[in-house]
């Protein structure tokens, strides 16, 4: 049950990763509804989303959704960071 979950998360975080391997930030002040939430492009929830794929056994869609995520990341990189 728990893996099948787990599986589904995977299915579906491939259908939101943008073409760029980031994923957006949805921001509103409905805390119950999401349906006219701003998207605003943040390496948080990207960050976020890798940080708990490292943590899941390494399957072909876990590890092209890791490496678009990190190649994205890598990409924001600035003298700064």
């Amino acid at each position: 049950m728990l893996q099948k979950s787990i599986d589904n998360g995977i299915k579906y975080l491939i259908t939101q990763q943008q073409k760029d391997g980031s994923f957006l930030s949805l921001s509103t002040t409905n805390r119950y509804s999401f349906k006219d939430a701003k998207k605003y492009h943040s390496t948080f929830p990207s960050s976020l989303i890798l940080s708990i794929l490292c943590g899941l056994d390494e399957t072909p869609e876990v590890k092209l959704i890791e490496d678009k995520l990190a190649k994205h990341l890598l990409s924001q990189k600035s003298k700064h960071w």
